[in-house]
């Protein structure tokens, strides 16, 4: 079984809309949605906006359903100028910038006894990898994908001076509110995992202004590639 993660019923929306021999599960009030895409088991769910939403749901995930593999996926913001609004960043590593001990000595991002990154499933982003190359080649309209560092803190970043420290600090693709502590419960649980984000805008004071515009159709151009993905499983 695939698990696949969004924080928003609009990032979420257009894996649900296809699957199929659906059923709906509640677990601690979080609606799961269990069936087949492509003949594929999968189980979709939104888990909410921030770090603990993200936690809770993927530990519910993995305990009821024992996922192979899991995915997060939704938008995110750029964090360095090649990468570009509808583009999409495949996390090669996650961290969370928010997260400070720098007064016991501890580098920001490095939680006690875990880490500082927390590294993708290799095998999983070089299908991933494949799976947009295959789309790609049937949409070239569809935005570039690049690798890189995702950052995750509990805030929405729409300033500059707020995105260049995070990215000066962390060398950041991209900036969004759950990756990392998704990554943390799957890198605990030792389940594999990859996070995709759409880029949806470049974290400056525009970003409440782009942000909108992209999410209504975030879902729809990421189901696509997950279509191309379950072909190569």
């Amino acid at each position: 079984m695939i698990g696949i993660i969004g924080a928003m019923k609009e990032e979420i929306s257009s894996f649900v809309a296809v699957m199929k021999e659906t059923k709906r599960e509640l677990h601690a009030n979080i609606e799961f949605h269990v069936g087949n895409i492509l003949g594929k088991e999968v189980v979709v769910v939104q888990c909410g906006i921030g770090k603990v939403n993200a936690a809770l749901t993927t530990q519910l995930l993995i305990d009821f359903y024992r996922p192979s593999e899991l995915l997060f996926t939704g938008l995110a913001g750029s964090g360095k100028a090649e990468v570009k609004i509808g583009d999409f960043v495949l996390a090669t590593t996650l961290v969370q910038h928010d997260f400070d001990l720098r007064h016991f000595g501890r580098e920001t991002g490095f939680i006690p006894n875990v880490g500082k990154f927390f590294k993708s499933d290799e095998a999983l982003n070089n299908q991933i990898v494949k799976a947009f190359v295959n789309l790609k080649e049937k949409n070239p309209t569809v935005g570039n994908l690049h690798s890189g560092i995702i950052a995750s803190g509990d805030s929405f970043i729409a300033e500059k001076e707020k995105i260049g420290r995070i990215v000066s600090e962390f060398d950041a693709a991209a900036v969004e509110m759950e990756g990392a502590a998704f990554a943390q419960v799957c890198f605990i649980n030792r389940v594999p995992f990859s996070v995709l984000r759409l880029i949806s805008d470049n974290a400056d004071e525009q970003a409440t202004v782009d942000f909108p515009a992209i999410l209504k159709k975030a879902s729809k151009v990421e189901i696509e590639i997950l279509k191309e993905l379950l072909v190569l499983e």
